[in-house]
């Protein structure tokens, strides 16, 4: 079985915890000794500010070509690697539609342009929340998704739609994109919420992480501070929980 080393972290709901996941599970994973190169992938450009890296060379100008992504690679005191992202990304949609209308082949854009990369263990990519171009040559390239909700109503019909669009990507991108399951965020533990969570982690439509991931405003000052939970506060609820997630992310990843 191919080794799943390439990982989106992806929703179409914006706010539910995607890039705080990306940016906390790959600090996690580097704490572990395992090298990591985080992409930020969504132009809001979020895991590029949390990581405090500069924004150019970015991963527009190596997705055109303008730039070896040896060159736009960041190293970080964390021990992530970052290819940083900002709101320019967005101009490459119109890029991708454009080939796509002109008969070139699209999906395999990012694999092209990072076929230089050295041997990492894992990529991490944090996604936009919205889908388009962008989104399918991320999923023609990634190994397996990772899905942040919320413990909620729309959670539970995010997760019928997700197990729908998943079955499409697979059918018309990338028949081996596996699921490594949904990851329940601002995890309360208490009242309806922790309904839905049970609702949740007992359903078969798609796998979930056992682990969830409590509300904490520890998580909240970290990305103040511009640093993963692991190295701001080591003894808050949040790096526990992220912690936890990292042992359960090995275990299925057979790492």
């Amino acid at each position: 079985m191919k080794q799943i080393k390439k990982i989106a972290i992806t929703n179409e709901k914006g706010g539910v915890g995607k890039t705080m996941t990306a940016v906390n599970l790959s600090a996690c994973l580097a704490q572990r000794g395992y090298r990591v190169l985080l992409i930020d992938a969504d132009p809001q450009g979020y895991a590029t500010l949390n990581y405090d890296v500069d924004v150019s060379p970015s991963l527009l100008e190596v997705l055109r070509g303008q730039v070896a992504c040896t060159k736009a690679v960041q190293t970080t005191r964390f021990g992530v690697d970052v290819l940083p992202s900002d709101r320019t990304l967005s101009v490459i949609e119109e890029d991708l539609i454009r080939q796509k209308m002109n008969g070139a082949p699209y999906l395999n854009t990012l694999e092209k342009a990072l076929e230089d990369l050295p041997d990492y263990d894992f990529v991490i990519i944090d996604c936009p929340p919205q889908g388009g171009r962008l989104m399918d040559i991320v999923h023609y390239y990634a190994d397996a998704i990772i899905m942040p909700m919320f413990a909620e109503d729309y959670g539970i019909h995010a997760l019928t739609l997700k197990a729908e669009a998943i079955a499409d990507i697979r059918r018309t991108i990338n028949p081996n994109l596996k699921i490594l399951g949904g990851l329940i965020t601002m995890d309360e533990r208490r009242g309806l919420r922790s309904v839905f969570r049970e609702v949740l982690l007992g359903q078969d439509l798609l796998p979930m992480f056992s682990t969830t991931i409590r509300r904490n405003v520890a998580l909240i000052r970290a990305v103040n501070a511009r640093e993963p939970i692991c190295v701001f506060d080591k003894r808050s609820n949040g790096n526990i929980d992220y912690q936890a997630l990292a042992d359960e992310f090995l275990r299925k990843v057979g790492a």
